[in-house]
């Protein structure tokens, strides 16, 4: 049997946009095992996916904000596990060259990835990318598949264990009976970097928040361990003279259960971050709102979403490239995207899925 080396670390956004192209190039080629080098802070995304034979973590911590010494480790670790392997081909989805050269380091002969900055320098196969195809695209294109013609071929991946559903079936019996509406106001983090600026501002989501509790939804806010910094000012906000109807679920759940029970909502609000694509990857409607970074290539594809971008009216936007965010002061194309807006937005999908 042949193997092949996949290597992603980094964001749960990116992570979850290569699920279909996974999912493509393992139904083609059924014969082929596929070996998956990824950090160990998100592997729980890839975590029961069937179209992965072997998930291999390394501490991604260390390889991107860890000591000379810690980095070199990992990186010799990662030299290792892929002269082990065996492959006879490599996928590299990160698009910086000090990555092609730790797969030519290592030997395989096949070495596939994006051309930038050196022009794909140490690959054998570098694809060109342009600013406004969607990363979901640019990753059939690194594993030479053709892109689906149809949205369901780019549904996102994330499979929830039995145990992670019942656990969740069990948490919304014990809250009051509502229709269910998400928000995730932090994000936009991950162990290679924070981006501050890709956040809607927390008095906008707490002025939305104010008018869907009027509404009468129910307003579940989720994120991970470090977002209650953004979570718990929302619900300080709406402690005293407000029916319990606001609840924080950050840093409760994991990854398998965030996307269980974001099936039982009915609509996602937030901003470009992780939790978008796992509500992306649940299959429901996203009100998403973008700044600084191209909406066009990471916009939630499923139906019903919409999108949020000044970016047409701003000189300065997208500002993000090649992995690197100016200084910016003012977040005017943040800030410019007003609560009122989004709320009408959020009513008119709801209207829309209903009818």
């Amino acid at each position: 049997m042949t193997h092949s080396v996949f290597i992603k670390l980094a964001g749960i956004g990116d992570l979850l946009m290569l699920t279909p192209a996974i999912r493509a190039y393992k139904t083609a080629f059924p014969e082929e095992e596929i070996f998956f080098v990824t950090g160990e802070s998100n592997q729980g995304i890839l975590k029961n996916n069937p179209y992965i034979d072997r998930l291999i973590p390394l501490d991604d911590f260390a390889f991107f904000s860890g000591s000379i010494s810690e980095k070199f480790r990992e990186a010799k670790k990662l030299i290792s596990i892929i002269k082990e392997s065996g492959a006879r081909k490599i996928f590299v989805f990160h698009r910086d060259w000090r990555w092609n050269l730790l797969v030519f380091l290592a030997g395989v002969k096949e070495r596939h990835g994006f051309s930038r900055d050196l022009r794909g320098l140490f690959l054998t196969h570098a694809i060109d990318t342009t600013s406004k195809e969607h990363q979901i695209h640019s990753f059939f294109k690194v594993l030479g598949m053709p892109v689906p013609s149809k949205k369901e071929g780019l549904h996102l991946d994330i499979f929830p264990t039995q145990e992670e559903e019942e656990r969740i079936n069990r948490m919304i019996s014990a809250f009051p009976s509502g229709d269910i509406i998400a928000i995730a106001p932090g994000g936009a983090a991950n162990t290679r970097e924070q981006v501050p600026l890709k956040r809607w501002p927390l008095e906008h989501y707490r002025e939305l928040i104010r008018r869907l509790l009027k509404h009468g939804f129910l307003i579940f806010l989720i994120g991970g361990k470090g977002d209650y910094v953004f979570t718990t000012p929302l619900t300080d906000a709406f402690s005293i003279g407000h029916e319990k109807r606001l609840f924080d679920l950050s840093g409760r759940y994991s990854l398998g259960e965030t996307c269980a029970f974001l099936k039982k909502c009915l609509v996602m609000v937030t901003h470009d971050s992780g939790p978008m694509h796992i509500a992306s990857a649940a299959g429901i409607p996203i009100i998403a709102i973008f700044g600084p970074t191209e909406p066009e290539k990471t916009k939630p594809l499923t139906a019903g979403s919409y999108f949020f971008w000044r970016g047409d009216k701003l000189p300065c936007a997208p500002c993000y490239k090649h992995g690197k965010f100016p200084d910016c002061k003012t977040v005017a194309c943040m800030n410019e995207v007003s609560a009122d807006e989004v709320y009408e937005k959020v009513i008119e999908v709801l209207k829309l899925c209903s009818s």
